[in-house]
């Protein structure tokens, strides 16, 4: 995500958070992260005072995972990643040099998926030319990235067929 140039931002229940300085609009994780960087104060609707905790606490009441995806959304910001929020619900969009590189699928180690899911999701990144990402998140807030990829066995052929020895 590029430098905000805002100072101020309010929060409304809603995913982004506006500006009070201009147009500009930041998703709720970036705003979390800004805020626990000390490069912005959040205040709510009522004009009090948010600090990065309390504004994912309630993000939560409309996200049950947004625990789990500021998480995740920390730990690539700390590692100098750019990300953006969507195009699904449990994702981020990871960018590299300006370009969308990476679908990342948010997951809690509990989350129990079928194994069609992950070919939709798959399929979904290579509609869009992304790689496909799984971040799972364990019970102390730990993240494991893991590259998913569609496997195409080599097609089965018939072993030769082994002609008797004679004289043997």
């Amino acid at each position: 995500m590029a430098t905000t140039q805002c100072e101020k931002l309010v929060y409304n229940g809603e995913p982004f958070l506006e500006c009070v300085e201009g147009e500009e609009k930041i998703d709720i994780y970036e705003a979390a992260y800004l805020q626990r960087k000390s490069r912005v104060e959040i205040i709510g609707s009522d004009g009090a005072p948010l600090d990065w905790i309390s504004l994912i606490i309630e993000a939560s009441r409309n996200e049950p995972r947004s625990w789990v995806m500021f998480t995740v959304y920390h730990d690539l910001r700390e590692r100098g990643r750019v990300l953006k929020l969507g195009p699904l619900p449990n994702a981020f969009t990871l960018y590299k040099t300006g370009a969308p590189r990476a679908l990342v699928i948010v997951l809690e180690e509990t989350y129990k998926f079928r194994v069609d899911e992950i070919i939709e999701w798959i399929e979904y990144a290579r509609r869009l030319s992304r790689e496909l990402i799984l971040a799972i998140v364990d019970k102390h807030g730990d993240v494991s990235y893991y590259t998913v990829e569609r496997f195409q066995p080599p097609s089965q052929t018939p072993p030769p067929a082994v002609a008797p020895v004679h004289g043997a």
